[in-house]
């Protein structure tokens, strides 16, 4: 049986981060960062409990851009275009033109920001100059403990051209 989820349950399960002011999920998590709560971003759930229902084709965005946030304070509610809008005013819109949903969830964070980099940029220069020593791709990836598909994305430019 589900627990029911009240305000102090969203506090009970989050870190509160003295430096922001972020209250910090600390439960089960979606790969993107985000917090989960009964199958449903905790951040959502936080809204929910502290503000009522979503309107139907709203977002639950945040004012802090730290997906584990649960904090009601640092949330807020928005369009898909306001949060193109917001994301695009802060710095962290890498490509993409505003106005669609699909521009929207292309826009993404480039080298180390991204969620699942496993490089730096530093490797990244590492790999290339060691490929033009002519070094094998194989023992490049072994020597950097990542899959040689990672080395051949970065050589052919696939990934990490802003490099």
């Amino acid at each position: 049986m589900r627990k029911e989820v009240t305000a102090e349950l969203i506090e009970e399960r989050s870190e509160p981060d003295l430096n922001t002011g972020c209250w910090l999920w600390s439960g089960a998590a979606f790969p993107a960062g985000y917090g989960r709560c009964q199958g449903h971003g905790a951040h959502r759930v936080s809204w929910t409990v502290h503000n009522g229902l979503i309107p139907a084709g709203m977002l639950v965005c945040h004012h802090c851009d730290t997906p584990a946030c649960v904090n009601p304070a640092h949330l807020f509610l928005g369009t898909y275009r306001d949060n193109f809008q917001d994301m695009v005013r802060k710095g962290r819109q890498v490509f993409a033109t505003p106005g669609s949903r699909s521009a929207l969830m292309s826009a993404f964070k480039l080298g180390e920001r991204h969620f699942r980099a496993r490089l730096t940029a530093q490797d990244v220069r590492i790999i290339r100059q060691r490929h033009r020593l002519g070094e094998r791709q194989n023992a490049i990836a072994r020597d950097m403990g990542v899959h040689h598909d990672t080395v051949r994305s970065v050589l052919s430019g696939r990934t990490w051209s802003h490099v």
